[in-house]
């Protein structure tokens, strides 16, 4: 009687990463912040913290010009599939001493940035995926492990992440203003894979 021997090597644990979240994250852009700040304190109205429609000022030319092209290479690594971008708004955020912005995601579009013209409290970002906190046995974080991510707000920082994630901003404990200029980007035209398929879709003027 003979026998079949198992002859396949010895097993291999490999450890996987799947439905990641991708942020781009640009230091030194480079852009003078001056004019941009000087805007934002000048037409700043009592009472409010946000200044919208940025875009219609020649003081943020440079930084619209750097959001398309940033937004553009960030869809080409994901390999999204777009006749072409549309910045659907841009806005100025002052957070003064005690303000806070509280937990938030952009709806009706696919990415949002933020550019920061001063420092302050960092941004952070929250796990999206609803169920991965229900039990959380961690006894070490790390950025496999983490519910929350946060990063600093360091002057001529740009990021670019998903609209749907969720973020938010802590209170401002310092005693100046917290500057920033925050953006939503959707994808114009014929989008995702051919016609054909149940993945296309025809955003063409949705947001004109």
């Amino acid at each position: 009687m003979s026998y079949l021997f198992n002859t396949d090597p010895e097993p291999q644990a490999t450890h996987l990463r799947i439905f990641p979240t991708n942020i781009l994250m640009i230091d030194h852009m480079g852009l003078n912040l001056k004019p941009m700040i000087e805007f934002i304190e000048k037409n700043k109205k009592p009472g409010t913290f946000q200044i919208n429609r940025l875009y219609e000022h020649k003081e943020f030319d440079d930084l619209v010009a750097k959001i398309r092209m940033c937004s553009v290479n960030f869809c080409t690594q994901m390999k999204y599939q777009a006749h072409t971008i549309d910045i659907t708004d841009i806005w100025a955020n002052v957070l003064e001493p005690g303000d806070m912005h509280p937990p938030h995601t952009h709806s009706n579009n696919i990415l949002s940035g933020v550019f920061y013209l001063t420092g302050g409290p960092n941004i952070i970002f929250q796990d999206p995926r609803s169920g991965a906190s229900v039990i959380d046995p961690v006894a070490e974080r790390n950025i496999d492990n983490a519910t929350v991510v946060e990063y600093e707000a360091f002057p001529n920082r740009m990021m670019i992440f998903p609209a749907w994630l969720p973020h938010w901003v802590p209170i401002n404990k310092m005693n100046e203003n917290r500057i920033s200029i925050s953006w939503n980007v959707m994808l114009q035209g014929k989008i995702g894979q051919d016609k054909q398929s149940s993945d296309w879709h025809d955003f063409n003027d949705s947001f004109k």
